[in-house]
């Protein structure tokens, strides 16, 4: 991890995926989540906070590179 908080961070996004998806798949909440965003999205409802959304990725890129496991806030 550089000290230099410009620092480009390298995020491996399709690892992250696979990790959510093995820890919720097939549940009945997940199933009913799923449902409703592609609700929202087939309406135009469905907007993302881009910022929050960075944020996660970045803290949790820190947290794996530091070898740390995903946290429950994380979900």
């Amino acid at each position: 991890m550089s000290d230099d908080p410009k620092a480009p961070i390298a995020i491996d996004l399709t690892a992250l995926g696979y990790r959510l998806r093995e820890q919720t798949e097939g549940s009945p909440e997940r199933q009913a989540l799923l449902e409703r965003l592609r609700k929202q999205v087939q309406s135009g409802e469905y907007h993302v906070d881009s910022e929050a959304l960075a944020r996660k990725l970045i803290e949790e890129a820190e947290r794996e590179a530091d070898g740390d496991h995903f946290t429950e806030d994380a979900k």
